[in-house]
């Protein structure tokens, strides 16, 4: 009886262990993916902030010409 009750708590651990595994890879994977999400946000805020200068570059030479006309 001891040695089954053994071999079955060894079965749970063994399992339980596969359980663990597949969600630090679950994990693993999201943390990718939310590090891809993030490097493409900071490209594109920093694009976005590129074309904000240039607008506002663009805003201030129109005012200037408006003004000395």
């Amino acid at each position: 009886v001891a040695g089954q009750e053994l071999a079955r708590n060894i079965a749970l651990a063994a399992h339980n262990t596969d359980d663990i595994a597949s969600n630090i890879d679950q994990v693993r994977d999201a943390s990718i993916a939310t590090g891809a999400a993030a490097s493409q946000l900071l490209s594109s805020s920093t694009e976005l902030e590129n074309q904000a200068t240039s607008l506002k570059k663009q805003v201030n030479d129109f005012l200037s010409q408006v003004r000395a006309a």
